[in-house]
C-alpha cells in the first residue's frame, strides 16, 4: 500500500477518520461545507479537484449541485476514501481516490482546484501548489479554504493555531507563475483565491 503521507503531517487513521466524519455532519461544519459548495457552484466549473478531501462533504455536495460537472477528490488516507466513497454511492459525476497535494491519480486539468480545511496539513506548501498548478487549465483557480488565524481571539487560538493559516502564509507559498489574486472571508474562515500570472495572456 503506497503511503502518501509525509513525515509530519497528520495522519488519519481508521477511528480519527471515523471521528471527523462525524464531525462533518454537524451544524458548525455543515455551515462551512454549504459556504465551499455555494462559492464553488456559482463559478460553475467543468472539472474540479478536492485536494485532501476526507469524508469528501463538499465534493459530494458540489457534485449533486453541479450534475453536468466532473468532480474528483484525492486523499492520503484509505479509511477517508473508504468512506467517502461509501457516502458518495450512486452519485455518478463524482471519483475519490487515495492521493495528495503532491500526487494526483487523474490526468485531467482542472478549472478549480481546492481544498477544504485541509492545507493546513499539507508538509510542503510551496511545492504542492507548484505541483497542482501543472493540472490547472490556463484560466484555472486553486481555492484555499481554512480557519483564518488573524480572526481568532487568544483562546481559539491556543486550541486551533495549529489547524489555521493566514493569507499571508498563503501568498508566501505563492512562487513562480502563482499568485494570491483576492480572498472572500466568511465568518472565521477564509477563500483564498490562487491563480496562474500567466493566464490573461493569448
Amino acid at each position: 500500500m503506497k503511503d502518501y503521507y509525509l513525515n509530519g503531517e497528520e495522519r488519519f487513521g481508521r477511528f480519527s477518520s471515523k471521528a471527523y466524519s462525524l464531525f462533518s455532519k454537524c451544524s458548525t461544519a455543515n455551515d462551512v461545507y454549504n459556504f465551499i459548495i455555494r462559492e464553488i457552484s456559482a463559478r460553475n466549473p467543468g472539472k474540479v479537484l478536492d485536494v485532501g478531501t476526507g469524508p469528501a462533504a463538499a465534493a459530494i455536495g458540489i457534485a449533486l449541485r453541479l450534475r453536468k460537472s466532473k468532480v474528483c477528490a484525492v486523499d492520503p488516507s484509505p479509511y477517508m476514501v473508504k468512506i467517502a466513497k461509501k457516502d458518495a454511492a450512486g452519485i455518478m459525476n463524482i471519483e475519490i481516490k487515495e492521493g495528495s497535494s503532491r500526487h494526483i491519480p487523474f490526468t485531467d486539468k482542472f478549472d478549480i482546484i481546492y481544498s477544504s480545511i485541509s492545507f493546513h496539513h499539507w508538509k510542503e506548501k510551496e511545492q504542492s501548489l507548484r505541483y497542482l498548478a501543472g493540472r490547472l487549465r490556463k484560466s484555472g483557480r486553486i481555492l484555499i479554504y481554512e480557519l483564518d488565524r488573524d480572526k481568532l481571539n487568544f483562546i481559539e487560538k491556543l486550541l486551533l493555531g495549529p489547524h489555521s493559516i493566514t493569507v499571508g502564509e498563503v501568498t508566501e507559498a505563492c512562487k513562480g507563475n502563482l499568485y494570491v489574486d483576492g480572498y472572500k472571508e466568511y465568518k472565521k474562515y477564509v477563500e483564498i483565491s490562487i491563480s496562474l500570472r500567466h493566464r490573461h495572456r493569448k
